[in-house]
């Protein structure tokens, strides 16, 4: 699935930074003027660590990610004033507009790893559904009470209209805000060591 780009695990953050780092360090140190340029090394990975930190804050620049994507998917699925209207696959031959499609792949992703393969039919694959559309049913539906919304579930097609698979509206929306939670965590751990690099740098610099 065309899913955006969604950060490393932070021990990969800092591998990459050690890897990438140490050897413009180690440049910086035989150069002319090393303090200077040390110091000038710590404030760019300030800036970068700084930067990573701010991504899933600002909206322009998170709606190119992964969690921006998928928070775009989670808030889609979850507006009651727009009526639930779905999303869609903007690919699909069959359902292509007939809902919004920003955060599909990644809401179908996070479906995926919530479920087992099992629960869809046999021949069916994730990568079938086409449309997702969340249903409804009041109390007053069930046992005749109230008009309150009881039961809420999104409901999976592929391009021919078939059913694919039904799940709980609940668990699924838990699921994607536990996955928006851990890979914004990636960004902001991941920027508070680069962060943290900046300044352990910019003190070597001053021991020259």
């Amino acid at each position: 699935m065309e899913t955006a780009w969604k950060p490393p695990k932070t021990r990969w953050v800092g591998g990459a930074v050690v890897l990438l780092g140490l050897p413009v360090c180690l440049f910086a140190v035989r150069t002319t003027y090393p303090q200077r340029n040390l110091i000038l090394v710590g404030l760019g990975l300030d800036v970068l660590g700084a930067l990573v930190l701010a991504i899933p804050d600002v909206h322009l620049v998170s709606q190119y990610f992964y969690t921006g994507r998928l928070r775009h998917g989670l808030l889609t699925a979850n507006d009651r004033e727009s009526g639930y209207s779905g999303l869609s696959d903007p690919n699909s031959s069959g359902f292509a507009g007939a809902a919004n499609s920003e955060g599909f792949f990644e809401v179908i992703e996070t479906m995926s790893d919530l479920y087992d393969d099992k629960a869809l039919g046999e021949d069916e694959e994730w990568k079938d559904i086409s449309l997702l559309m969340p249903i409804s049913k009041t109390k007053q539906e069930i046992d005749g009470d109230s008009s309150e919304v009881a039961e809420r579930k999104f409901v999976a097609f592929d391009d021919d209209n078939n059913r694919l698979i039904t799940v709980d509206a609940v668990v699924l929306l838990s699921a994607i805000r536990r996955r928006i939670e851990r890979i914004e965590g990636r960004f902001r751990r991941g920027g508070l060591f680069i962060l943290v690099s900046g300044f352990v740098v910019q003190i070597l610099a001053q021991l020259l």
